[in-house]
C-alpha cells in the first residue's frame, strides 16, 4: 500500500516514546530527518527525543525486514508502528505481533561536512 500523495512511508508510523506524538518529516541542510513535534517546538527540556536522518531510518528498517534496500511497500505491509525511544532505540511492531528492537548510530559531525560546507568555512575563515 503506497502512502497518499504528499505522505512518506514513515508518516504516522514513528511514535515518540517520550510524549506519544507522531514524528514529522523535516528537511534540513543535511537532508530530510524525522523529528518529534514536541521536541521541535518546545525543546528538549519538554521532550528529550532525537531527530533521526531519513536515510538512517531507511537503512535500519531494511535491516529489520531482511532487505538489501528499503522497500516502502514491504515496510507499510509489515510494520504497524515504530516506537522511538531514548538511547537511539527503535522498536518495530510487526503486523504479525512480533517486535524487533534496533539501535541506530548518530551521524558523526565529520560526515555532515559536505564539500560545499568545507569550502564555505575555508572562505569565511580566510576573510577574517
Amino acid at each position: 500500500p503506497q502512502p497518499p500523495k504528499g505522505q512518506y512511508p514513515f508518516t504516522g508510523k514513528l511514535r515518540c516514546a517520550g510524549c506519544g506524538k507522531n514524528y514529522r518529516r523535516k528537511v534540513t541542510a543535511t537532508g530530510p530527518t524525522w523529528i518529534c513535534p514536541t521536541y521541535n517546538t518546545l525543546g528538549k527540556a519538554v521532550c528529550p527525543s532525537k531527530r533521526i536522518p531519513e536515510n538512517t531510518l531507511m537503512t535500519v528498517a531494511a535491516e529489520v525486514l531482511g532487505l538489501d534496500t528499503f522497500d516502502p511497500d514491504v515496510f507499510l505491509g509489515e510494520i504497524t508502528e515504530v516506537r522511538v525511544e531514548n538511547g537511539n532505540r527503535l522498536i518495530f511492531l510487526h503486523t504479525n505481533g512480533k517486535e524487533s528492537v534496533k539501535r541506530w548510530q548518530d551521524r558523526s559531525r565529520r560526515q555532515s561536512w559536505t564539500e560545499e560546507k568545507k569550502k564555505a568555512a575555508r572562505k569565511a575563515k580566510s576573510s577574517k
